[in-house]
């Protein structure tokens, strides 16, 4: 039996003590796979940055030239050529600005005349519009600068950072009335 003055001494530990605890290789080795997960998802975040950057160029993009397109449809045909000679600047989020500490992307607007299908007669009716857009921030910047007609904007489509895009426009009193 016990004495008063003295508290109980356990003969061992039980098993169920044991088994609750890590021991320190076991810690040591769940900090090791941690880490290296963590290093693995960490490395990701370039490549998700540049995609999420490519995503939202190609979106600005797309507003900015549908900009572009509505201007040009606005426009007296005859005077398209005013957009050509405009200086377009528009913001991080396809806005159009005046502001050119806040341009991130600039628009060259190219027009001739369309050609008649199977001729290369030239018509009146009819001009093909070539919109240019590139990020100030690419490398294709300093292409987008030296694009000086409607030639050399045709053959940097493969510029990266250089959006390129045609349509046609067509002058709608040229076009036959239904009788």
């Amino acid at each position: 039996m016990h004495s008063m003055d003295s508290p109980p001494v356990p003969k061992r530990l039980s098993g169920r003590f044991r088994a609750s605890a890590f021991s320190l290789i076991e810690v040591v080795l769940a900090l090791g796979i941690i880490s290296f997960a963590y290093v693995a998802i960490f490395g990701l975040f370039p490549a998700g940055m540049q995609t999420y950057r490519a995503a939202m160029d190609t979106g600005n993009e797309g507003r900015i030239v549908q900009d572009v397109l509505s201007r040009a449809q606005a426009a007296h045909f005859r005077n398209l050529d005013a957009l050509a000679q405009a200086s377009l600047s528009y913001d991080d989020e396809g806005n159009a600005t005046a502001d050119t500490a806040r341009q991130l992307y600039m628009v060259r607007v190219f027009f001739e005349d369309a050609r008649v299908p199977n001729s290369d007669t030239p018509t009146t009716s009819a001009k093909t519009m070539l919109v240019v857009v590139a990020n100030v921030a690419s490398p294709g910047f300093a292409e987008f600068k030296s694009i000086t007609d409607i030639g050399k904007a045709r053959t940097s489509k493969s510029v990266a950072g250089l959006r390129v895009r045609s349509f046609l426009l067509t002058k709608m009193d040229a076009l036959p009335t239904p009788s």
